[in-house]
């Protein structure tokens, strides 16, 4: 698996008949709408498609959060 970018999730949460969103932060690299986000939770990993990213404005100049949303499809 080619890695392009790392991201640090720090909430979760679903949005009803549409899918689940990762809230958190770019630790390094890239990631793009498209690109597949691989989850690891305690051994089960899952492989999900990035539908859209937006940025989450914080009062942490420094702190630059973002909202990944992953729809329901699993990927893999």
């Amino acid at each position: 698996m080619i890695r392009i970018g790392s991201f640090q999730i720090e909430n979760k949460f679903s949005i009803t008949d549409k899918g689940a969103v990762f809230v958190g932060r770019m630790i390094e690299g890239i990631i793009e709408k498209g690109d597949q986000l691989g989850y690891d939770f305690e051994g089960n990993k899952q492989l999900f498609r990035i539908k859209s990213i937006e940025m989450i404005r914080t009062t942490e100049p420094e702190k630059i959060n973002l909202g990944l949303f992953i729809g329901h499809q699993r990927e893999g």
